[in-house]
């Protein structure tokens, strides 16, 4: 990205503004922090959010191909 966030928004929005979440979870999964936040981690990075986001990748993803045939 360089350091160019309205370029990378523009290209990718999903990615950009999932970063924090994803950041965030390396985090937790690479620290001491991981069995400290063990309860938030499985609620936030778990089976059900793990189905969320991959549903929220799909539905971006048939958008992102109908958006583009429509115009």
């Amino acid at each position: 990205m360089h350091g160019h966030w309205q370029e990378a928004f523009l290209l990718n929005p999903l990615l950009v503004s999932l970063l924090p979440y994803i950041l965030t979870g390396l985090v937790l999964e690479n620290s001491s922090l991981r069995n400290t936040y063990s309860g938030f981690r499985q609620r936030w990075y778990g089976l059900a959010a793990t189905r969320f986001f991959v549903g929220l990748i799909v539905v971006w993803w048939i958008w992102r191909i109908w958006d583009t045939l429509t115009c």
